[in-house]
């Protein structure tokens, strides 16, 4: 299964929060590992462990929401692009 489109970061104390959209519901309670490569974070999602976890925005919202955490000094709050193919998103700004 392959998506694409837009997100957006988000500001949250110090750090980002990535927002994804709402056709992406199905990541919520699943768990990412973060990592750069190239400008662009790239996420391996898993079922079980991992760094973060995906959750929904609220009980109404249910667009998951994941904290950048230390790679929030590579993004600004706006939009971003994202590409989830088997199990990596990969999310990068222009």
């Amino acid at each position: 299964m392959s998506e694409a489109g837009i997100c957006f970061f988000k500001r949250n104390r110090s750090t980002l929060r990535l927002v994804l959209p709402a056709k992406m519901k199905f990541l919520n309670g699943r768990y990412g590992t973060r990592q750069m490569v190239d400008n662009r974070l790239v996420i391996t999602v898993s079922l079980t462990s991992g760094e973060v976890k995906f959750f929904p925005v609220s009980r109404k919202v249910h667009n998951p929401t994941l904290s950048v955490g230390r790679y929030s000094s590579y993004f600004r709050p706006g939009p971003a692009r994202f590409v989830y193919e088997q199990g990596v998103l990969t999310v990068w700004q222009e």
